[in-house]
């Protein structure tokens, strides 16, 4: 059944259409009850700046798979390493602390922690300043570049 309105068509489509258009009948030779002003109604995150910003879309994407790549990239490498490492190195790149290869693991939760501080940053600047949003965005796509090279130079 298609149910035309001055502004709007809906389109109903009963699981019994026989009874329902018996019941429709009947209802509407009583005529109205009630005056119902008609109205539309959304989810709040229906209206979020998200669905339309495409810069803001690849931004937050973009850090998102970092933060993923770094986990996997330690992941992926991790049975290879040894079970005690190099993790911090001194001002002439001489080896000043060693530790368990578990350590490593810090630095994509650094990169996780950063990307939703910067989520959260982003977010409450976005009304009023867009540019800056987009720069703390993007900001922690590069700390996760400089993750990646972090990681790749300790586990080498």
């Amino acid at each position: 059944m298609l149910l035309v309105t001055p502004s709007l068509a809906y389109a109903i489509s009963p699981s019994e259409p026989e009874a329902f258009l018996r019941e429709f009948e009947l209802r509407r030779g009583m005529g109205p009850t009630q005056l119902v002003k008609q109205s539309s109604h959304q989810a709040a995150f229906a209206g979020w700046f998200l669905w339309t910003d495409r810069a803001a879309q690849g931004l937050i994407i973009s850090g998102l798979l970092t933060a993923a790549a770094l986990f996997g990239r330690l992941c992926w490498h991790y049975a290879a390493l040894p079970e005690r490492l190099a993790l911090h190195f001194n001002d002439q790149g001489q080896v000043d602390r060693i530790g368990q290869r578990s350590e490593l693991f810090a630095l994509p939760v650094i990169g996780l922690i950063v990307l939703l501080v910067n989520l959260i940053l982003g977010y409450l600047l976005y009304r009023r300043e867009r540019p800056g949003a987009y720069l703390i965005w993007g900001s922690a796509v590069a700390v996760h570049a400089l993750l990646w090279l972090a990681l790749g130079q300790m586990a080498g």
